[in-house]
């Protein structure tokens, strides 16, 4: 009982799913059809058939509100609002395509920077290793000076031959 009363809870979502997307495209198409500088003229002419009667009855301002603006308005609103959404649409576009642009030349700068930074530490390495070389020298230079005794490394450093 519980398992059909489940199923039959599932159908009329489903059912009242598809009429609600009925429902919008139902809407889509009318508005695709009524937002229209065409439909705008049309509407606009069947309200300047009823002038001549509003004329008469001394009902203008009514007529002026409630036929002709409502509907020639409408029509020239959602045709405003087509071309608004259009120029944004576009506007995201190009925002969306600067940004990535922007983006890759941020992931190009940190490639590069990356490479920067390695070839930084390896020029670091070998500075660490002059330097060490050059106090083993200096150490082994004073050393063999304490002790009155040149070595060949002094000897080249120096620009003597070797003694000995």
């Amino acid at each position: 009982m519980g398992c059909h009363t489940s199923v039959r809870i599932a159908d009329r979502v489903l059912s009242m799913k598809n009429f609600e997307d009925q429902g919008k495209s139902l809407g889509e198409k009318i508005t695709n059809k009524v937002g229209t500088m065409w439909c705008a003229g049309l509407f606009a002419i069947l309200a300047l058939a009823g002038l001549p009667k509003a004329l008469s009855e001394t009902n203008f301002v009514d007529w002026l509100i409630q036929d002709f603006l409502q509907l020639v308005l409408m029509s020239v609103i959602l045709v405003g609002q087509d071309v608004q959404s259009k120029k944004t649409e576009k506007l995201i576009k190009e925002t969306h395509k600067a940004s990535t642009a922007e983006f890759e030349i941020a992931k190009r700068n940190q490639e590069l920077a990356s490479q920067e930074l390695e070839e930084l530490r390896l020029i670091s390495a070998d500075i660490h290793r002059i330097i060490s070389e050059l106090e083993a020298r200096q150490s082994l230079k004073a050393t063999s000076l304490e002790s009155g005794r040149v070595t060949p490394l002094d000897a080249v450093s120096d620009g003597k031959p070797p003694v000995g």
